[in-house]
């Protein structure tokens, strides 16, 4: 029963580094999108001419504010990407070890995103064959100490 337990952490281990860049892929598009939400934020906006004055909020210079929110993303942006590359890296590593079908089946499912469908028609193979070897890879991969 403790092997059992063992062999499926280290499986769940595996998933976990090979979903990984997936995650942060994920996480790097709603970071972008916000940057581009505020350099959409800071665009001129009408003048209202139906005012005879100009009012004050009171508040503080809106482009300090915007300057300060679009250094933070941009620096999380940063660290984001190199999270996904050393990510890419890791399972760069775990692939290494694997067959050329194994490693391509992994490859174009865990970083390029592939679906099952997807990789059998780039391999020109069936979708059977592919779950097969995708299988056969996680085994080996579970079964190796990669790390």
């Amino acid at each position: 029963m403790r092997n059992c337990r063992l062999t499926e952490e280290k499986r769940m281990d595996v998933f976990e580094v090979l979903r990984k860049p997936e995650r942060i892929r994920i996480q790097i598009k709603k970071c972008a999108a916000e940057i581009e939400g505020l350099h959409e934020g800071v665009k001129p906006k009408a003048i209202r001419y139906d005012t005879d004055r100009v009012q004050s909020t009171g508040q503080t210079d809106p482009m300090a504010i915007y300057a300060c929110r679009l250094e933070e993303k941009e620096n999380e942006l940063k660290v984001l990407q190199k999270k996904y590359f050393e990510a890419l890296e890791a399972v760069e590593k775990m692939v290494k070890s694997l067959r050329l079908q194994e490693a391509t089946v992994i490859t174009l499912r865990y970083v390029k995103g592939e679906s099952f469908a997807q990789i059998a028609d780039e391999m020109h193979r069936s979708e059977r064959s592919i779950f097969r070897d995708h299988k056969r890879a996680i085994t080996a991969l579970k079964n190796k100490s990669w790390q």
